[in-house]
């Protein structure tokens, strides 16, 4: 699939939960049709999970303060998984040392799922804030 299907795709999502990959950054920007002759919804939530890998370097996020917002009319998350360890082979996953991965062990999967289905129902506001997750990383342990 041609990144411009996956991008027209990715706008008939109401929310699109990934992790730190390239689709993360194509969901959270914003698509215009080259001809012009179609309006797209760019309406999309974003909802990126982060583990070892540090979210403000490449997270969106609409509801904390020295993130950027994704290029939606929709709000962005990003949600920091308490991960066991903040190795620096995370950043370059070629590389990556850990022999059993638990990167997302933490993630409170309750907490992400009320998150999205109140963005769904129309009860959370932009700046919705997940409980339970912290506002800034998580301070590493067992590295």
């Amino acid at each position: 699939m041609s990144l411009d299907v996956y991008a027209a795709v990715l706008d008939y999502a109401d929310v699109f939960i990934t992790g730190d990959t390239g689709p993360l950054h194509l969901a959270a920007a914003r698509r215009y049709a080259r001809s012009g002759s179609h309006r797209f919804r760019n309406r999309t939530a974003v909802l990126s999970l982060f583990g070892a890998t540090i979210s403000r370097m490449s997270g969106y996020d609409s509801s904390q303060a020295g993130y950027l917002a994704a290029n939606q009319d929709a709000p962005s998350w990003c949600y920091v998984a308490a991960s066991p360890c903040r190795n620096v082979t995370c950043l370059n996953k070629c590389f990556k040392t850990c022999r059993t991965v638990r990167c997302f062990e933490g993630a409170n999967v309750a907490d992400l799922a009320a998150l999205v289905l109140a963005h769904l129902d129309g009860r959370a506001p932009a700046s919705a804030r997940s409980e339970g997750r912290p506002a800034t990383e998580a301070p590493a342990r067992g590295a």
